[in-house]
């Protein structure tokens, strides 16, 4: 038996992409179905029906059966696609496959369970407060359908019909749109198993949706103000990433020096000024986009200095040293190991990086190998890329009447080079 390698098939049959990670001394495996279909797939007039099949494919699921397993089965729809995923422990393979399929292949399309599901989806929205969510889609895509609040808004789900949601499975629900995932504590005897019961998945064979990408790097950067009564300011500051030109790997391990954990910059800075708190960097990924995001909040008084400060972390991670390298570098190698304590989560990671973004080889020693050739040069070179005025995007929350629009333009113009 090999373990630690990730197989991938074609299956005969049903024609379904099916990837297996045997993991050897796992104590569960996680079965799961991913599907390249997300908010960014919803049309203006129909935004939010992804999200609302997925609750109600989740409500048709045997949740009975999964619990008399002990399985924990959960649901999720992101911009990119959806997800669902069974985990369990290994000597229970046979019956979760019994209960994993039907719920999505054969789904009840009941009117009462639509009602139920479109009035929680409704319930949601109401609860939601979108103009942080909306100014921040208009502000980084524009009118692209990324820019779209993934459970959609009251005036588009009040229009959305059963008939809808049948269509919409139908035409985003297909042969080249899904895939399954099995990553635990099974053998060759059970990748068998799992592709007998993976032939008889018939989903339609229709040709696979594109949509289309955002224009990354092409847009002119802005700024935009949320006004209102808090002397406290949330500021983000967002860069345009280009993984055409920056490597993924490179910009992870970039992110975790600048704002990711107690030792960054970013944690250094806050505890050596005291203006600025809570400050941390994020990187916001996409199938064909990414943007990475520093955010920080600071009294309205201190705005300018907190600035000031940021820009000088920037140019101190244009000059990243060897020891920070070094410090860091631990975290993205042997830890990578931990990944496999948690076959749900390693699950996701893979289906993000094959199925979704198209690595072509992944396995956890390949991927510390990719950490353990980054370079001090190769860091710094990324961070002058991303770094730039050109790539820059501001969003600013609380009270902002005294900040000059044409004079924060002007200073990161002049300080983002």
């Amino acid at each position: 038996m090999r373990f630690f390698i990730l197989e991938r098939y074609i299956n005969p049959k049903s024609q379904i992409s099916t990837y297996f990670y045997p993991i050897e001394n796992a104590q569960s495996i996680t079965i799961g179905w991913y599907i390249r279909c997300g908010s960014r797939n919803d049309s203006i007039e129909k935004r939010g029906i992804s999200y609302l099949l997925e609750r109600f494919l989740y409500s048709s699921a045997p949740h009975y059966e999964f619990e008399k397993i002990g399985g924990i089965f959960d649901a999720i729809t992101d911009k990119d696609y959806t997800r669902f995923s069974l985990k369990f422990h290994p000597k229970y393979l046979h019956n979760a496959l019994n209960c994993f399929f039907d719920f999505i292949l054969k789904p009840d399309w009941n009117q009462e369970k639509f009602n139920i599901q479109k009035d929680l989806q409704l319930r949601e929205i109401e609860r939601s407060d979108m103009r942080y969510d909306k100014m921040l889609g208009s502000l980084l895509w524009n009118d692209h359908s990324l820019s779209y609040p993934v459970i959609g808004t009251k005036k588009t789900v009040l229009k959305l019909r059963l008939d809808d949601l049948i269509s919409h499975k139908k035409c985003y629900y297909t042969q080249k749109n899904v895939a399954f995932f099995a990553a635990g504590n099974f053998d060759e005897n059970e990748i068998v198993l799992m592709n007998e019961f993976l032939s008889n998945a018939e989903f339609p064979c229709g040709v696979k949706e594109s949509f289309q990408a955002p224009k990354i790097g092409e847009r002119k950067p802005d700024i935009k103000f949320l006004n209102y009564a808090d002397n406290e300011l949330e500021v983000a500051l967002y860069f345009d990433l280009n993984f055409n030109v920056v490597n993924r790997d490179c910009v992870t391990l970039l992110n975790s020096i600048l704002g990711e954990g107690e030792l960054s910059c970013l944690s250094s800075c806050c505890y050596k000024s005291k203006c600025m708190y809570n400050a941390y960097s994020f990187v916001s990924t996409h199938i064909d986009s990414a943007v990475l995001c520093i955010n920080y909040h600071v009294k309205a008084h201190d705005f300018w200095m907190s600035l000031n400060m940021i820009i000088e972390q920037i140019e101190r991670i244009k000059k990243c040293k060897e020891e920070s390298l070094a410090y860091n570098k631990p975290f993205f190698m042997d830890n990578m190991w931990f990944w496999l304590e948690d076959t749900r989560q390693f699950n996701d990671y893979l289906a993000w990086n094959t199925y979704f973004c198209g690595s072509e080889n992944f396995t956890i020693k390949q991927k510390i190998e990719s950490f353990k050739n980054i370079s001090c040069d190769e860091l710094n070179k990324t961070a002058n890329t991303i770094f730039r005025f050109c790539n820059t995007s501001v969003l600013i929350c609380g009270q902002t009447n005294k900040i000059d629009k044409t004079e924060l333009n002007d200073f990161l113009r002049n300080n983002l080079k």
